[in-house]
């Protein structure tokens, strides 16, 4: 155990815990467009895992129930942490959903505009069809 806050370790525990609360949360509601797995009951158990395996690491592979005072985290360190983690865990699952799925959404013409869009496409070509629609509306 080193005298250093443990920023690194909070990060990657929410990084990993954000990834499947994301799967989860894209099951729950039928998000084709975030799924890592095609199978609804397969994603919510990569999620649960996921979850679980992050909250196991970070509690048992030391003490974490000390003060900000000494080498706990300070608000300011958490926020960070969790800014850090949420965002990537947002980012990576965008890129590798899109990546496992490339044709997800490439023979639909129209796609419901926002969050609805991700049931039946992923997120760089609903993106990309935004800035398309942008563009058409600038004189």
């Amino acid at each position: 155990m080193t005298d250093q806050p443990f920023t690194g370790d909070y990060t990657v525990l929410l990084f990993f815990a954000a990834l499947g609360a994301i799967q989860i949360a894209a099951a729950l509601n039928g998000l084709k467009g975030l799924l890592f797995l095609h199978h609804r009951l397969a994603s919510l158990s990569l999620g649960a895992v996921l979850i679980a395996g992050a909250a196991a690491w970070f509690f048992v592979s030391e003490p974490r129930n000390v003060p900000d005072y000494t080498r706990g985290l300070n608000a300011t360190q958490q926020f960070a942490g969790f800014c850090m983690g949420a965002g990537g865990a947002s980012t990576l699952t965008a890129l590798v959903a899109a990546m496992l799925h490339p044709s997800l959404g490439a023979g639909t013409p129209a796609l419901p505009p926002g969050l609805d869009g991700l049931r039946d496409s992923h997120y760089p070509r609903l993106l990309w069809r935004a800035l398309q629609r942008l563009l058409r509306r600038r004189p």
